[in-house]
């Protein structure tokens, strides 16, 4: 439910010049990271269970968030590329999710909260790094390795100065020169 209302939010914010397509990028996903943080912590510090299961559902639900951001980009850098590219960093995303739950056994050894306590602020660093990481670097104009060359020119799909008409033009030139 929070990934389709945040895109949705996300759309609308986009597409009624609110925001940029990179701010709404940067926007969502450190929003949402840093939301993760937040809840993280409140795990940590939950006096019972109950309270420790709400702050992770709510941390997991704030996910949401960030993947309105971070997940569509990869069609914003890389159009043509995105799909191989989403195989590649989900890959490489799985092997935290290999690695946790072993380092999770280590560290709570004794099962005490202390050492529940340093696997949730574990967490939260994780999610403050990516935060900072995407909020700094992301980009969200089109790689100059996955411009596409057309005719002597570069044409880059679906940047913001190329339009659907832009592209059928440069084509429709290209069939009349072969004819």
């Amino acid at each position: 439910i929070v990934v389709q209302s945040s895109g949705f939010l996300a759309d609308w914010l986009r597409s009624s010049g609110h925001l940029s397509t990179m701010q709404v990028r940067k926007m969502f996903t450190c929003a949402g990271f840093l939301c993760q943080t937040i809840f993280l912590i409140a795990a940590a510090h939950s006096p019972n269970a109950l309270t420790t299961i709400l702050s992770l559902t709510i941390a997991v639900g704030f996910g949401g968030f960030a993947w309105s951001g971070f997940s569509v980009n990869l069609l914003d850098i890389a159009p043509q590329y995105a799909g191989v590219l989403m195989g590649i960093s989900n890959t490489v995303a799985t092997i935290p999710g290999l690695l946790s739950p072993i380092l999770t056994s280590h560290i709570t050894k004794d099962q005490i909260a202390s050492e529940w306590k340093l696997v949730f602020y574990l967490c939260a660093a994780c999610y403050v790094m990516g935060a900072v990481v995407y909020g700094l670097l992301a980009s969200g104009k089109v790689q100059p390795w996955a411009s596409v060359t057309l005719l002597d020119e570069t044409v880059s799909i679906l940047d913001d100065q190329s339009s659907t008409e832009d592209l059928l033009s440069v084509n429709s030139t290209h069939r009349a020169t072969q004819e």
